[in-house]
């Protein structure tokens, strides 16, 4: 019996088109990194917050599974930070501690007198070190000043949150202290922060900056995203075992649980509305501030914020010969 011609050059075409796609994949990840398929159904255990069983809890703080092309990503940040620094320039760089890693960069816009945006970045409270660039880059260009904070990774202090929010806040403090010596104004000091370091900007939001000798109202405005204002569902979940909660740091640092003070303590940050908690990443009453237009980025002049905590820091004064920034 004769071969089939065309099923010949069918199988032929399927290998050609096999081996092109398993080289795609080889040279090119993102290729590969398709919407995830419906997980197989599953018989639930016991519930261990809102109609959460353990493995929906770990499940809902896991990037991999949410963001299934975190990867590249991830890969593209790193390469337009790369890119962005090198067309900025090199930071200022000025302590804010006693720590090597209690630190600030800072990218300056050519502007004089420019306002500050101070910025809190993510990684699950693990990751200190600060590296942000592309995310400079836009402020820079808007005529703001960019102030990086880089703070302790949580492992690295014992698990204490309340080692890292004290960092955030000495931070602040410093910059505002010393804003002139790098050409910003103090009395336009804002806030941003994504993931983790939105939580830590939420609290450092609280801060009653009149007992450490400062303004009321020093910081102006915030943009804060996706960050985790209830601590309740992060300490049920195995995914921050790094973190040593306690139920005074979950009180304490729960932006949710004294949202009636954080307004109280931060009268330029007025209420707007308070939508309904829609997800464990998200276990927050919405807050809205006012961004009073000084950046003009392409960030809502509206930006979401919520936060508590009642703990203060003290405020390091800067001597008078100002900070050393190389």
């Amino acid at each position: 019996m004769e071969a089939n011609p065309l099923s010949d050059k069918l199988s032929r075409r399927a290998l050609v088109a096999s081996a092109a796609g398993t080289l795609a994949l080889a040279v090119d990840p993102a290729s590969a990194q398709r919407c995830p398929s419906t997980p197989p159904p599953r018989t639930k255990g016991p519930l261990v917050f809102r109609d959460m069983d353990q493995q929906d809890l770990d499940e809902a703080f896991d990037p991999s599974l949410n963001a299934f092309n975190s990867q590249t990503v991830n890969q593209r940040s790193t390469a337009l930070d790369i890119a962005a620094r090198g067309r900025l320039g090199a930071p200022l760089a000025a302590a804010y501690g006693t720590l090597q890693i209690e630190r600030v960069l800072v990218y300056r816009t050519k502007s004089a007198n420019a306002p500050i945006l101070m910025y809190f970045h993510d990684g699950n409270w693990t990751q200190g070190v600060a590296r942000y660039a592309a995310i400079a880059e836009v402020a820079v260009k808007a005529g703001a000043h960019f102030a990086d904070v880089d703070f302790s990774g949580v492992a690295d202090v014992g698990g204490d949150l309340n080692r890292l929010v004290d960092q955030c806040r000495r931070a602040v403090g410093f910059v505002y202290r010393n804003a002139n010596n790098f050409g910003g104004d103090p009395n336009r000091l804002y806030l941003a922060g994504f993931g983790s370091g939105a939580h830590l900007a939420a609290c450092v939001l609280t801060t009653d900056w009149a007992q450490e000798g400062l303004p009321a109202d020093l910081i102006k405005g915030a943009f804060l995203g996706s960050g985790i204002y209830d601590l309740k569902p992060v300490r049920l979940s195995s995914r921050f075992s790094a973190v040593k909660f306690t139920d005074e740091i979950e009180e304490a640092l729960s932006p949710n649980s004294t949202s009636i003070g954080f307004a109280r303590r931060s009268p330029s940050l007025t209420e707007r509305s308070t939508p309904p908690n829609t997800s464990v990443n998200h276990a927050s009453s919405r807050w809205h501030c006012s961004w009073r237009g000084e950046l003009r980025t392409p960030w809502s002049e509206e930006a979401t914020i919520t936060s508590s905590c009642w703990r203060r820091c003290a405020i390091p004064t800067a001597s008078t010969a100002g900070p050393h920034w190389r």
